[in-house]
């Protein structure tokens, strides 16, 4: 499904979005499309993190509670927890629908750490590492865990 939306832009940057986009062999169309995606991504990106945060916050709590449980956080509040992750998964699915919502395994630490013996390790673990906050090393700042997603993503 398709929709229409009328955006006003400045002429100097339309000329040069055309020239990028034939120099390309795509529509302004496709590029538009594909920026609001990644933009929409990283909007989703950083709404987990900001989750991530709310749940280290709150940590000492969900462990008095919930240890060994699945716990879902959503704009800084717990909203539901579950032995099982996808009967957790389903619920939240059913009541937010696609709205980021931190969904993690209570452990008696917040933040997993991981000892890497050699250079190896770390590219042959990467995938495990970027898949989710509560997995991403603490040796790796934000800016490092963008640049290997992206080589990855390629």
């Amino acid at each position: 499904m398709e929709a229409i939306l009328n955006v006003k832009l400045d002429a100097e940057l339309v000329e040069n979005l055309k020239r990028a986009t034939t120099a390309q062999g795509i529509t302004i169309e496709q590029a538009l499309d594909g920026l609001a995606r990644k933009y929409l991504a990283e909007a989703r990106r950083q709404a987990i993190d900001r989750e991530f945060a709310n749940y280290r916050a709150m940590h000492a709590e969900l462990v008095n509670k919930y240890l060994g449980e699945n716990v879902a956080i959503y704009q800084g509040k717990l909203i539901d927890h579950d032995p099982e992750p996808m009967t957790l998964a389903r619920r939240i699915r059913e009541t937010y629908g696609s709205a980021p919502v931190l969904v993690t395994l209570v452990r008696e630490k917040a933040v997993q750490e991981f000892t890497l013996k050699s250079p190896r390790d770390v590219l042959n673990k990467l995938p495990i590492l970027l898949d989710g906050p509560t997995l991403q090393s603490e040796l790796l700042d934000d800016a490092t865990t963008l640049r290997l997603r992206a080589r990855r993503e390629r």
